[in-house]
């Protein structure tokens, strides 16, 4: 093989790695309603129900308007943990915070259920709780898997 050739195949190489890796994380611009359609498509969400922005601030004490957008879904009762969350953050920076105060809020209903609903608190030890580029999803539900799959499906395309 001539020297032409194997250069041009290294700099062919190269050039799909770099695409590789630059499409590797790459999401879709897609509004948090939407992800949402998208998993209501595809996964049972059982009975949860839509809060409002008032919701999220006293659940978790952040304001909604500080995000793009945000669908927030839970159970009135207090002994039902089942919570589906999905955030578009305005900025990817923003989603280390926010990841701690869910964490946080998680950890406190664990120890809540802990001693007395111990099928909601093994709900709350296996939920997600991810960051993937703008978007953050909690998930507390018996199909937290079958969620997280439709919500990586939803902003990846």
């Amino acid at each position: 093989m001539s020297l032409r050739v194997k250069e041009f195949l290294v700099i062919a190489c190269l050039m799909a790695f770099v695409i590789f890796i630059n499409r590797r994380d790459s999401y879709r611009d897609i509004d948090a309603s939407d992800i949402l359609e998208d998993i209501v498509e595809n996964v049972d969400i059982g009975e949860m129900e839509q809060f409002n922005n008032s919701d999220i601030k006293k659940d978790f004490g952040v304001n909604a308007n500080d995000y793009d957008s945000i669908v927030y879904y839970g159970h009135q009762s207090v002994m039902n943990s089942e919570t589906l969350l999905i955030i578009r953050l305005a900025d990817e920076s923003q989603g280390q915070d926010i990841m701690d105060i869910i964490d946080a809020q998680k950890e406190t209903n664990m120890e809540l259920f802990k001693s007395y609903a111990p099928d909601q608190y093994r709900l709350l030890s296996e939920s997600i709780l991810e960051q993937k580029g703008s978007y953050v999803l909690y998930a507390v539900s018996e199909n937290a898997p079958a969620i997280e799959k439709a919500f990586s499906d939803s902003i990846t395309g």
